[in-house]
Formats: C-alpha cells, structure tokens, sequence
C-alpha cells in the first residue's frame, strides 16, 4: 500500500513518510512497517499477517509505481487525487481516485494481476451505481498475452468518442508533465 495512516489519523504517502514514526493500514488499523530504499518503490506492508480484507499484500514492484505515476500525472494535471481512498459504501479501494472540480470522479484501476470476469464486472458495476466513472489500466502481464483470445479482452471499454479500447501502462516509461507558458 502506498498510502498509511498516522497516531492522528492523518493519511501520509510512503514517499515521503518518515521512518521514526508509527504508521498504520487506514483498512484494519493495524500496524504496519515503511519500507524503503534504493531498489524498491516505497511502500507500507503489515507488520503481522492480518486478513486486512482492505488492502492486500505482494504488490507487485510494477503495480505500486504505475500506481504513484498515475497520482504524480493526474496531480500535475491540475486533478484532485487520493491514492488508495476508501469507498465504504461501495467496500472498493481503487487504486486512484481523480477528480476535476465538480466533474464525476473517476475511479482509476491498474490491473497487474490475474482478476475474473466476475469480479470485474462487479467492482465496474459498483463504482458505476454509486457515481463512478471506472478506468481500468492494464499492466505488462497482460500486454504480453494479448492476443484475439487473450485474458485482456474482458476489460474492453467503451466511450462514445473511442469507441472500444484497452489501455496499457508500462510502468518503466517515464511520465514526464510540462505546462506550456503563454509570453
């Protein structure tokens, strides 16, 4: 998870999280540990084995960075963004959740790993009763597989000025935001 919950109950991001303080899941409140350095992406794990039903552990490395580039761009796109924000009417958590003044918020989902037909319908379905939109983001498993009969077909979307669409994101490439000044 890359977002934690301070003694005050503030949200704190793993990124810029200090390690002499006592962080804790926002699902369970249970305690959980910053782990950080030089190879992996910040990030917030339980300090014990719990059955957090709100977040699960064994993100992989390129989950959890396509997720804190996904923040970074929307946020320096001038959206409002909450990593990781809790939807209790709904019980989802999704992975980003963006929104542009009074525009319905957009509820953005980075797929990396295997998820079926069933549970995506549901989660789509759930965001979309309570006032959701849904994005639904596919990672490099799904890119390598894709093929007429592939896995990744189920997460075809819709929009009337796209028509049908996939979306992939690599988390390697690097998202870079520049604003253009007027003279």
């Amino acid at each position: 998870m890359l977002i934690a919950m301070d003694a005050q109950h503030q949200l704190v991001n793993a990124a810029t999280a200090d390690r002499q303080i006592e962080y804790y899941c926002p699902g369970c409140v249970q305690p959980v540990r910053l782990k950080r350095g030089a190879v992996i992406v910040p990030h917030f794990a339980h300090v014990h084995a719990t059955d957090c039903d709100a977040f699960s552990e064994g993100e992989t490395t390129e989950h959890l960075r396509g997720k804190q580039q996904l923040a970074t761009w929307f946020a320096a796109s001038g959206y409002t963004v909450r990593l990781e924000a809790g939807l209790p009417e709904i019980h989802q958590r999704p992975d980003i959740l963006v929104r542009r003044g009074t525009a319905q918020p957009l509820a953005l989902e980075f797929q990396c790993s295997p998820l079926s037909v069933e549970r995506l319908a549901a989660r789509t379905q759930g965001y979309r009763q309570h006032g959701y939109q849904v994005l639904w983001l596919l990672g490099r498993p799904y890119q390598r597989q894709l093929h007429l009969n592939s896995k990744a077909l189920k997460f075809l979307q819709y929009q009337q000025r796209w028509g049908l669409f996939l979306l992939f994101l690599d988390d390697e490439f690097t998202i870079e935001v520049q604003q253009v000044r007027k003279k």
